[in-house]
C-alpha cells in the first residue's frame, strides 16, 4: 500500500503550511512537480521491498521538503543526512528515526563516519550538483550505506537541456553562479544521464530504470496558478507551444534526470 497518488497541487497544498518553512514555499512551488516524481518512484519502491524487509529503512540524503512525503508512506523509517549540526526545520524524526551529520565533499576519505547502518532505500534529490568532488567518491561511499539488493534514487538537472544549449548559442553560461554561502554553494557540476550511469557501473551499481522530463517550467509550479479564476490566454499559449516542444523534442532536451541505481 502506497500514498495515493498525488498530483503537484496536492504537494504544495500539503506541505506549504509547514511550521518555520514560510521563507522557502515559493521553493516548494518550484519544485513540487519533481517531488510529484520522486514519490510515485519511491512509493512503488517501497512496495518492492516491502515483502522482504518491514519497516523499509530511507536514508534521505539533503532533508527537505520530500522528507515530509517520505514519512507518509506506510510502514516506513526514515533517517536523513544532511550537512549541518541540525536538520532543517521541515525534518521532524519519529521515535527511532536518526539525523546524521556528514559533509560529502569528505567522501574522498574512506574512513569518514562509517558508523552510518545500511538501509533499504537511499535518496539523493538534488545533491549531487551541489558537491565540488568527483560522484565516483559519492557513490561509493553511499553504496556502503545500502543493503546488498537495495536501491539508490537519484535526481538531477540535466545538464543539456534545451534551455541550457540555448543560453550558451547566446553566449551565455547557462548555469549558476558559485554562492558565497558555504551552507548553499550552488551547483558545482551538473551532470548527463550518460555520465551518471558510467558513473554508477564503476561504483558497482546497476541502473533498473531512469527517465528525463520537463518538471522545472512555470506551468508545473502549483503556487503560479491560481485556484479560481479566469485562464491567462498568454499562459495558456504558452503551455500548449511548450507541451508542443516537449512531445517533438529528444529526451535528452529534457530538464530533470531521474534514476533507479540497485546495489
Amino acid at each position: 500500500m502506497t500514498l495515493p497518488t498525488l498530483t503537484a497541487r496536492d504537494i504544495y497544498r500539503m506541505l506549504k503550511d509547514s511550521p518555520g518553512m514560510v521563507n522557502h514555499v515559493p521553493s516548494l512551488g518550484v519544485h513540487a512537480k519533481r517531488y510529484e516524481r520522486l514519490v510515485d518512484v519511491v512509493g512503488s519502491l517501497v512496495n518492492e521491498v516491502q515483502e522482504r524487509s518491514r519497516p523499509v529503512t530511507i536514508l534521505d540524503v539533503g532533508p527537505w521538503w520530500q522528507t515530509e512525503l517520505f514519512r507518509r508512506l506506510p510502514n516506513v523509517h526514515v533517517n536523513t543526512m544532511g550537512l549541518l549540526e541540525k536538520p532543517p526545520l521541515i525534518d521532524k524524526p519519529r521515535s527511532g528515526e536518526l539525523y546524521f551529520q556528514q559533509d560529502l565533499n569528505r567522501a574522498v576519505y574512506e574512513d569518514y563516519r562509517s558508523d552510518i547502518p545500511e538501509h533499504d532505500l537511499v535518496i539523493m534529490a538534488e545533491v549531487i550538483e551541489h558537491l565540488p568532488v568527483a560522484p565516483t567518491h559519492i557513490l561509493r561511499k553511499v553504496r556502503k550505506m545500502l543493503k546488498p539488493g537495495g536501491f539508490l534514487v537519484l535526481s538531477t538537472p540535466n545538464a543539456v537541456s534545451l534551455g541550457k544549449r540555448i543560453k550558451m548559442l547566446k553566449g551565455q553560461c547557462p548555469y549558476t553562479a558559485i554562492s558565497e554561502d558555504p551552507n548553499y554553494p550552488s551547483h558545482f557540476r551538473e551532470y548527463t544521464l550518460p555520465e551518471l550511469l558510467k558513473y554508477a557501473e564503476s561504483c558497482g551499481f546497476s541502473c533498473t530504470q531512469y527517465g528525463i522530463t520537463n518538471d522545472w517550467n512555470w506551468r508545473n509550479n502549483p503556487s503560479l496558478n491560481g485556484e479560481k479564476g479566469s485562464v491567462n490566454i498568454g499562459r495558456a499559449v504558452a503551455d500548449r507551444v511548450q507541451e508542443i516542444l516537449d512531445s517533438a523534442s529528444p529526451s535528452t532536451w529534457r530538464q530533470s534526470i531521474l534514476m533507479v541505481l540497485k546495489h
